[in-house]
């Protein structure tokens, strides 16, 4: 599929302007297109700087920003650099380019002398040498990914359910125990990084109150509203914390493909804001094809000696949701996998949030291995 995409310019950074030519090039030479960004976009390769907060404003949850950045010398925590300006530009993708020794003179005709580092807000963080090929190859799995965050809200949950429900209380607690295992809270504190304006457009544009990773979701048949139900958590929630059904957890009743939107139910006394979580898509395509799994757990963590997914998708894509689908198929027991998402964390499956928990108890590795 040949993509449409955009420069959004800032500056004469000769090094990062010269590095964002030879990705115009490569895209250009694999057959996408340079078009104006008043035009539909993919994405757009955004200019960046430390000195300001540069960004494009997304006019749809279809396009994609990649934030470019050049740093002039190596970095003492440059991880968390990166990550400070991919939060900053509002960005799915940052990529910094970096001598490779302190002290280095920039040389423009030379660009093997630099680093080139990616980082995804899922944290997938790595560095090469400069290859205009492999810096396509990097950015293709997010700039060719079909985000699915739209809800559509009813609020039609039979009132015996407005109270919660084992199945529920269930979600509360093992909330609670990842909150104690300490793989809910954000990298940065987002007020810190960026404007009110910026942070409304975020929180407004993507439906979300705040960041909170990690997810959980238990199947509960509501026959009023279907026999292939879930409750999942609410995006952006403090999964430490959840404390009641239509504000924290919310019920799912499936994915609407012709208007692209997960299916929600709540309370009439419910958060008009809530949404479930970005990752629905994935648990909902998961349900559907394994009837055995009964809970799911995502969390941004690894185990040692586990499957995983080729490509590093965004959170709530169809392609990252199909790649998580399509791994557990090779294995005899759906209901009790452990899928590693590249450069992400990982997918747990069980009978029970109970038997997940028994099984990832003492296992899980936070620190999720990258790779490029």
């Amino acid at each position: 599929m040949a993509l449409r995409f955009a420069v959004y310019e800032n500056g004469e950074d000769q090094i990062r302007n010269k590095v964002c030519d030879f990705i115009v090039s490569t895209f250009i030479n694999h057959g996408h297109q340079l078009v104006s960004q008043e035009e539909e976009l993919n994405f757009i390769l955004n200019h960046a700087s430390l000195e300001e907060n540069n960004h494009y404003y997304r006019k749809t949850t279809s396009e994609w920003i990649i934030s470019i950045i050049y740093l002039p010398e190596p970095q003492e925590d440059l991880k968390s650099l990166c990550y400070t300006v991919l939060i900053r530009t509002l960005a799915n993708m940052a990529i910094a380019i970096v001598p490779k020794e302190i002290g280095a003179a920039p040389d423009l005709k030379n660009l093997d002398d630099f680093m080139i580092y990616c980082i995804t807000p899922e944290v997938g963080f790595y560095g090469f040498r400069f290859d205009p090929d492999k810096i396509y190859q990097c950015m293709l799995p997010v700039v060719t990914s079909h985000a699915l965050l739209k809800n559509h809200v009813v609020d039609d949950l039979p009132q015996a359910y407005w109270e919660p429900t084992p199945a529920v209380r269930s979600l509360m607690q093992y909330g609670r125990q990842l909150d104690k295992l300490g793989l809910l809270p954000t990298p940065f504190p987002l007020q810190e990084l960026l404007s009110r304006e910026d942070l409304d457009h975020l929180y407004s544009f993507f439906q979300i109150k705040g960041i909170s990773y990690g997810n959980l979701s238990v199947r509960e048949a509501v026959p009023d509203i279907g026999d292939d139900t879930f409750w999942m958590t609410a995006r952006g929630v403090d999964k430490g914390n959840l404390s009641s059904v239509g504000k924290d957890i919310l019920l799912v009743s499936g994915f609407d493909e012709n208007s692209q939107t997960i299916k929600v139910h709540t309370t009439p006394e419910g958060d008009p804001r809530a949404r479930v979580s970005v990752d629905a898509i994935e648990h909902q395509l998961i349900y559907s094809a394994f009837p055995e799994v009964k809970a799911i757990v995502h969390v941004h963590a690894w185990m040692e000696n586990i499957e995983s997914t080729f490509q590093n998708h965004p959170c709530g894509t169809i392609e990252l949701a199909n790649s998580v689908v399509d791994k557990i198929k090779e294995f005899k027991k759906p209901d009790s996998v452990v899928i590693g998402l590249k450069n992400h964390g990982i997918t747990i499956t069980g009978s029970s949030l109970e038997d997940i928990f028994s099984r990832i108890n003492g296992n899980l590795v936070a620190t999720v291995p990258m790779y490029d």
